[in-house]
């Protein structure tokens, strides 16, 4: 089932197969040649599959014994490959197969006779250093066996003393399948076992069990993806996790943790639209879809808290809120939000979008920040983490989406105009804000003359029901009420036009076409109208009422300038 294969990592056409032997190929597959001796014990004792002693034999042929189980060749000097056997067998080659070294008996005279080797890690930084890994649980040994040569062999250091090998915490590491080196931080590892992830900091002297969103399981195979920095874990029976961007684990001895606050630095981030998944039709044609990558920048901060921010600044820091900001290039706040922190490290992502705009109807947030709006350009940013009185600042580049062919001359053409429908979207926030305000102070007004018998008081009655019943059609202008969702709804309402034209426009990154164009006219020439019946309506039947008001005790009617485009330089 798990006969050893391998690229070669200096010519990807070259591959390596195992048997009891080394199969190369030159091109990819089409033709092999055999590159070493048998490297197994050839043990006949151990080749008895066919003498099954009464159960059916495997008719799949995968249970053999006296098996190359890993091979490895060094990414760092032509010719250097290792193997190990599942018989105990460890050997190198300098020369590309043509010599072969054993060093099954130099390795360390505990180690038990017939071990099996699942895996061996040529080093990405030195061509005589490897580690190797052995696996006994057949035997019913569960000890921990690492070792590590930096001398092609010549010396082996061990990692684990061949004992019950627990981690700083007191988990249990248990057998070995795997172990993986950063491909940056030599001193950085990650361990697969049968009892999870764990990863060392300091080359294999002490280990820590990962448990952020990895369960305890067998980690069967390791690889960080080169470009993305990902560390890519493969699990028995549990399927693939991803721990996205491991660059801050390169950065976390030293002081780093010391530090009442620390941004590390934040990977590029790209742009592009999302598509719907293949749709459910029915239970039975569900499928699993696991978690994605979060979309956008991944933020990564550590906050020392308790050790190192004092009583006064916590006081100031209102609890663990974390604020985020985002400036342009230009030095501009585009984006401010918060998240909860906590103690160590803390990961978050943007979702590349600008401060936006309330829905209408909607309640403001206390705090003033604003709900996510467009999203943006591809470009520099800047990034500021702060906690009470401290802060720190970042760099971020946001690239454009490699799959889509345009012009950052039509993206920001396109980015434009979906600005300028997030300032109508303000304006309708606006108008629905007032006309809420003023319905309330109305629905006041009628609740304090219900009672009263005076005929004047019956007129402000009259009038304020017929007020607020012109109130509500002006509203309708403006956005649809709820409850008239589904078939009853038309979207003539000039937010639903606007949104309608803003998901189309949104819906490509190339310059607006003229259906888009033609979409937002229409949403345009909507809210005007709506607007229009607005100021109309506050300059006759509210102005009316407000100076019957006026007459009476009551001072309760909010006056408001007219509305339009340029209400906002007016406040």
């Amino acid at each position: 089932w798990n006969a050893a294969f391998a690229i070669d990592p200096f010519n990807p056409s070259t591959i390596y197969y195992g048997s009891q032997f080394i199969h190369k190929s030159n091109d990819r597959g089409d033709t092999w040649t055999v590159i070493s001796p048998d490297l197994t014990t050839n043990d006949p004792e151990k080749q008895k599959q066919n003498e099954s002693g009464g159960l059916t034999l495997d008719v799949t042929a995968a249970e053999n014994h006296t098996t190359i189980l890993t091979i490895a060749p060094s990414p760092v000097e032509r010719g250097v490959i290792w193997t190990g056997t599942d018989d105990g067998k460890i050997q190198l080659t300098r020369d590309g197969g043509g010599t072969w070294e054993d060093f099954t008996e130099s390795i360390d005279k505990e180690l038990p006779e017939g071990i099996w080797c699942p895996h061996i890690e040529a080093s990405k930084f030195n061509a005589g250093t490897a580690y190797v890994v052995f696996d006994d649980h057949r035997r019913n040994n569960w000890k921990t066996y690492i070792y590590k040569t930096y001398d092609y062999g010549k010396n082996w250091k061990n990692l684990s003393e061949g004992e019950y090998l627990k981690d700083t915490a007191g988990n249990l590491i248990g057998f070995v399948h795997v172990i993986e080196e950063d491909p940056v931080d030599k001193e950085l590892l990650y361990l697969g076992t049968e009892f999870g992830l764990f990863i060392s900091f300091d080359a294999g002297d002490r280990w820590i069990k990962w448990t952020h969103g990895m369960p305890t399981v067998p980690v069967r195979d390791l690889i960080v993806h080169p470009r993305d920095h990902d560390l890519v874990i493969g699990t028995h029976g549990r399927s693939v996790y991803i721990l996205d961007d491991v660059r801050p684990l390169r950065d976390l001895m030293g002081e780093t943790l010391e530090k009442p606050l620390h941004m590390f630095d934040i990977p590029d981030a790209y742009l592009h639209r999302l598509k719907r998944p293949r749709e459910t039709y029915f239970p039975g044609d569900d499928a699993f879809i696991g978690e994605p990558r979060k979309l956008g920048a991944l933020i990564t901060f550590s906050l020392n808290i308790e050790k190192n921010i004092k009583q006064e600044d916590k006081e100031n820091s209102n609890g663990n809120d974390v604020y985020i900001e985002i400036r342009n290039n230009s030095g501009e706040i585009i984006r401010e939000f918060k998240v909860t922190g906590k103690n160590g490290l803390n990961r978050i992502s943007w979702n590349l979008r600008r401060d936006g705009v309330y829905s209408p109807g909607t309640e403001p947030r206390k705090d003033g920040l604003l709900p996510p709006g467009i999203q943006v350009l591809p470009g520099n940013y800047s990034v500021t983490v702060k906690y009470g009185d401290y802060d720190v600042t970042g760099d971020l580049t946001i690239l454009p989406d490699p799959k889509e062919n345009y012009t950052f001359t039509a993206r920001e053409e396109k980015f434009m105009v979906l600005l300028g429908i997030q300032e109508k979207q303000e304006l309708l926030f606006e108008a629905v804000k007032r006309i809420n305000k003023l319905i309330g102070a109305v629905d006041h007004i009628l609740r304090l003359v219900k009672d009263k018998d005076d005929d004047g008081y019956k007129d402000i009655e009259k009038d304020g029901k017929d007020l607020n019943k012109k109130l509500a059609d002006v509203k309708g202008m403006f956005t649809a009420s709820r409850g008239q969702g589904g078939m009853g709804r038309r979207g003539d309402d000039a937010n639903s036009k606007i949104r309608t034209a803003q998901r189309f426009l949104a819906s490509t990154y190339d310059s607006p076409s003229e259906s888009h164009l033609r979409y937002l006219e229409i949403a345009e020439e909507c809210l005007a109208a709506a607007i229009a019946e607005l100021n109309s309506v506050l300059e006759n039947e509210a102005a009316a009422f407000k100076t019957k008001i006026d007459n009476t005790d009551f001072r309760i009617i909010p006056e408001f300038d007219r509305l339009n485009s340029d209400w906002k330089k007016k406040k």
